[in-house]
């Protein structure tokens, strides 16, 4: 797998990202190369994985699941997952959040649902937030 490079999330997540971030290694794992900044709660760094369904001539994007997340209390309880995905252009073609996260363990996976559920084939960048 490929490490990806430190960049800005980019949309919605952009203030959350000046706000809250510090930057973070992402692992590409099939869809597009990895992009993110997150807030320093989770300090080893967290691997997307895609859910795809196959509807209306393609496979979509249904879900992000963001493997990894410190959810300790003195790490990412209470903050939210924000994923954006992003096109070949650096457009936002999907997007999702979480709520605040509940307390659990040193390296939980969260499921962020995607909103539109984008064609899995124009998936070029994952940004995801943790603030």
């Amino acid at each position: 797998m490929k490490r990806a490079v430190i960049a800005l999330v980019i949309g919605a997540f952009a203030f959350v990202a000046v706000a809250l971030a510090a930057g973070l290694t992402v692992t590409n794992s099939s869809l597009g190369a990895g992009v993110s900044v997150t807030a320093s709660c989770d300090l080893d760094g967290v691997t997307p994985s895609y859910t795809t369904a196959y509807s209306s001539g393609s496979y979509k994007v249904t879900a992000v699941n963001v493997a990894g997340v410190d959810t300790t209390a003195l790490h990412c309880s209470g903050k939210t997952v924000n994923v954006t995905l992003t096109d070949s252009s650096n457009n936002s073609i999907g997007s999702g959040s979480t709520g605040p996260l509940a307390t659990g363990g040193s390296s939980v996976t969260v499921v962020v649902p995607m909103a539109p559920q984008p064609a899995a084939s124009v998936v070029t960048a994952t940004a995801i937030a943790i603030g």
